[in-house]
């Protein structure tokens, strides 16, 4: 005889039963929100003392969904991938900027110092990191090696200072990379040869010195170079010629010596 199963027993079966079939999430990873609000944190506390403010994150707050805040961009899979937050320090009106100064100098001033929080090099999935022309200071550290999706990265016109990370030299799909007006000082370092998708290298106002690496014409997929007002020494490497897709190339106000390669 067959028996039969009553409408609530049936209702609350399918209950359990949906219940245990995951379901996708639809908005970013905790993960993610949080080391964006640790971000914006760390900016505030950095413009404390009055002559700067924050703008245009407004919308950044723990109750809402990161992929919906200003300057952050997502994929379909809600992980962020790509944050434009150029800017988004400026002085006060009427008010002189006195700039954040160095970690080295600092202290000696009683400043507040806004250093790139190690939480945003755990966004993984991100392609695109614009922190130019903000107060930002100390030195780009060794965990940017961890953003292997990252694709261009632009730091200009900030107050970093110290030597490139030889970890630049993980990030494989490299191909934009701006570091122009800042304190760095050093050689290029030997581990920017593996980059071979790199397109735009500029490093134009800053202290570094030694001379041009060979390998700078094993990057083969150049078309931009900048070099300008550095320090660099000796000759133009002869290597240069072998940069077929290179349109652009700035070496001037260094010094620099020797023929320009034929």
């Amino acid at each position: 005889m067959a028996t039969t199963v009553s409408t609530p027993l049936l209702m609350l079966s399918l209950f359990f039963i949906l219940n245990s079939i995951p379901i996708p999430s639809f908005s970013c990873p905790s993960h993610h929100k949080q080391a964006l609000l640790h971000f914006k944190s760390t900016l505030t506390k950095a413009i404390n003392s009055g002559s700067f403010e924050l703008i245009q994150l407004k919308s950044w707050n723990s109750t809402s969904d990161c992929c919906f805040w200003e300057h952050v961009n997502c994929a379909g899979t809600k992980t962020v991938t790509e944050l434009h937050l150029d800017g988004v320090i400026v002085p006060l009106p009427d008010i002189d900027p006195v700039p954040i100064l160095s970690n080295i100098l600092a202290p000696l001033f009683h400043t507040r110092s806004c250093q790139i929080p190690s939480q945003l090099f755990e966004l993984k999935s991100i392609h695109v990191l614009d922190l130019s022309d903000n107060t930002i200071e100390g030195d780009l550290s060794a965990e940017v090696g961890k953003l292997v999706n990252l694709e261009s990265l632009y730091l200009g016109g900030n107050f970093l200072l110290g030597k490139i990370p030889q970890e630049i030299g993980n990030l494989s799909k490299f191909r934009e990379f701006s570091l122009q007006n800042n304190h760095f000082f050093g050689g290029i370092p030997s581990s920017i040869e593996n980059l071979k998708k790199l397109e735009i290298l500029d490093l134009a106002v800053n202290s570094f010195s030694m001379q041009i690496p060979n390998f700078i014409g094993k990057l083969s997929s150049m078309i931009a170079l900048d070099l300008s007002k550095n320090q660099f020494t000796g000759p133009i490497p002869s290597s240069m010629q072998n940069l077929s897709k290179l349109e652009l190339l700035h070496l001037h106000e260094n010094m620099l010596n020797g023929e320009i390669p034929t």
